[in-house]
């Protein structure tokens, strides 16, 4: 198998002009990138302000079938089911924007010694988190209680389920207090 080899001792001789066509056919590429791009956008947007704009008119005014040959007007149904779509679009938006790390670090700043969270389960349209958790004795369990109600984003947290279970000689280190946290307008 032949191995490449890069002489160090003899210099390649590579023309400048050559060097600098190749920067300028480069930059000449990128800039007619950009600016087809910049036209997408442009169009994009312009059709997205027509779309908004007549679907204020179709709202302000409903159409009428008389008088306006081969316009059927919008029916209730199709209506609702415009609705229905828009709705479940912003719901993905919302899901979209949700972010996994903000929640994390500051329920990573809310958490005490001798406490830890086995599930986290958001619910994004009613801002509210459900958290599935493990302390060592229930005083551990308060104090982690206390942390979050003091927190500026946890204020309304509620205790919806707590369990006090036998020890367990299977695990290594064993959490006696199981809890399930319900907290509202948690982001």
């Amino acid at each position: 198998m032949i191995c490449p080899e890069i002489n160090l001792r003899v210099g390649t001789v590579v023309s400048r002009n050559r060097v600098r066509q190749w920067a300028i056919l480069g930059l000449a590429v990128l800039i007619g990138i950009n600016l087809l791009l910049v036209g997408w956008l442009i169009r994009l947007h312009m059709h997205n302000s027509n779309l908004e704009s007549s679907w204020q008119t179709q709202q302000a005014q409903p159409l009428k079938s008389k008088g306006f040959k081969g316009v059927k007007p919008v029916r209730k149904k199709q209506q609702a089911v415009q609705k229905d779509q828009v709705t479940l679009v912003n719901h993905l938006i919302q899901e979209d924007a949700f972010s996994w790390t903000r929640l994390l670090g500051r329920l990573e700043k809310t958490l005490v010694p001798g406490v830890r969270l086995v599930s986290i389960r958001p619910d994004v349209r009613k801002k509210h988190l459900m958290i599935v958790g493990q302390a060592k004795d229930p005083a551990r369990l308060r104090q982690y209680l206390t942390s979050l109600l003091q927190s500026p984003w946890f204020k309304e947290t509620y205790l919806s389920r707590q369990v006090k279970k036998d020890r367990d000689t299977t695990e290594g280190h064993f959490f006696p207090v199981d809890f399930q946290l319900e907290i509202r307008r948690a982001f």
